[in-house]
């Protein structure tokens, strides 16, 4: 009891500040929601409505009046969920304009100082403090007449000539890291673009990487200076396209970037394996060092992107042919705990000896693990099973299957499951395991899993 007016009491008291993210507050208390829910306690929807409006800062408050005033009108009930769209929507539309008033600041910052200045522009070599009468450039009227010190092999031209390539690749790696935030892949197989600004191989697609090893967080910094963190290394085999087949080549050394949408192809890594690439017409061809085509890319909304399929066979063939001691993975014990889904290490470690778990180094592991605090947490506000059965237990297998359903989950898993959904057959103690997107995929699933105990054969 004490432990679930304690997390009410924080709920009460969570509020979002002028400067906190809009979207992580919510999915605080969507998750205190649901724990107290977990916990038996009943909060309606309008009290938890109430508890979100009172949560948010002041600068939210004509907002707020406005959805009132429309609610009223047209004598609706707020759901919760649709506050949150609204609310989330408004934040999303503040933080566009607030970059967009940067921009225009950094404008006319630079248009006033151009005013002050007034200087000569050269309509030669579009350079400042000088005419075309005295230009040094080709086709000035000072022609080949530079200074000790200047020139076109200086210090100064080449610095101008590195700032400006700098400002193009900025220009569009920009564009290119926006394309592929925003953009929406499809679920089976990879996205891949090639990518002419990047210095690696990048993909999130953790399931077709090769001998992967974990990595310390490496920074990538784009264009816009966000930074993105690579925390893994392996290979990865793509399947280009070509005409009505596929060429397989292996990319080495890829860095694995769980917060892209895109894998990204390195133009430059390709050509330093001797792979030469032709942009041209709008498609960009890719050929082999013997110049046999390997693909054809087409130029899509400014991206030579195209769809591979998984590769994971292949990558399974790879691994099996592999030495022993180059596939055994390394892990600590909370790295094992947590991939492990939170099982106790005593039984993990069991699981590894007898065989039923392959690919871990057991000799590796620590002796001593951290406590691991989620599993402190679940304890706290999870409901033991009885010690005694409170009726006899059945013997008609799937006759009565006890089902439940937990979620949603902080983190999404690779194929963007949040739920997850458990059937235990009281006769058999046997269990399914379904992994789902949304709530509405409860009714499917429990009658799937019905399906399944009735035409399985009995235990």
């Amino acid at each position: 009891m004490m432990v679930q007016i304690d997390l009410h009491c924080r709920l009460q008291d969570t509020h979002c500040q002028d400067a906190d993210d809009i979207r992580a507050h919510f999915d605080t208390l969507l998750c205190m929601w649901e724990e107290l829910f977990s916990m038996g306690t009943t909060l309606a929807d309008m009290d938890f409505s109430a508890i979100a409006l009172s949560s948010l800062p002041n600068t939210y408050n004509t907002v707020l009046s406005s959805m009132l005033s429309a609610a009223q009108i047209s004598g609706k009930t707020l759901d919760p969920l649709m506050i949150i769209a609204h609310i989330t929507e408004e934040y999303d539309r503040r933080q566009i304009q607030a970059c967009l008033s940067k921009s225009s600041d950094g404008t006319a910052q630079k248009n006033t100082h151009g005013a002050r200045g007034q200087r000569k522009t050269c309509t030669n070599c579009s350079g400042t403090g000088h005419t075309v009468n005295n230009c040094w450039h080709q086709g000035g009227g000072k022609e080949g007449q530079w200074l000790k010190g200047w020139g076109p092999n200086s210090r100064q031209d080449r610095e101008k000539d590195s700032r400006s390539s700098a400002h193009l690749a900025a220009a569009l790696s920009t564009n290119f890291t926006f394309a592929v935030i925003s953009d929406n892949p499809k679920e089976d197989g990879m996205t891949c673009c090639l990518d002419t600004g990047a210095s690696h191989h990048y993909s999130p697609f953790w399931a077709e990487f090769i001998n992967f090893c974990e990595i310390e967080p490496k920074p990538v910094i784009a264009a816009d200076k966000h930074i993105f963190y690579a925390t893994g290394r392996g290979d990865v085999i793509v399947n280009f396209p070509n005409d009505h087949s596929m060429s397989r080549i292996k990319l080495t050394d890829v860095l694995y970037m769980l917060t892209i949408v895109f894998m990204l192809i390195s133009i430059s890594r390709i050509d330093h394996s001797s792979f030469s690439t032709i942009f041209r017409d709008g498609s960009c061809q890719l050929r082999s060092p013997t110049g046999e085509l390997i693909t054809c890319i087409l130029r899509v909304d400014n991206l030579y992107k195209f769809e591979c399929p998984a590769d994971a066979r292949a990558a399974l063939v790879l691994i099996s042919i592999a030495p022993p001691e180059s596939v055994l993975l390394t892990l600590l014990v909370a790295n094992l705990h947590h991939r492990l889904g939170h099982m106790s290490l005593e039984a993990a470690k069991c699981l590894i000896r007898h065989g039923a778990i392959i690919g871990i180094d057991l000799d590796q592991l620590a002796t001593e693990a951290e406590a691991c605090t989620a599993c402190i947490q679940a304890k706290i506000t999870h409901v033991p099973f009885p010690k005694e059965r409170t009726r006899p237990r059945s013997i008609t297998y799937g006759k009565l299957v006890s089902s439940n359903l937990w979620g949603p989950a902080q983190t999404d898993s690779i194929k963007g499951e949040k739920y997850v959904m458990t059937m235990l057959d009281d006769a058999s103690y046997e269990v399914l395991i379904t992994f789902l997107k949304a709530k509405s995929e409860a009714l499917e699933s429990t009658t799937a899993s019905s399906s399944r105990f009735n035409t399985m054969p009995r235990p």
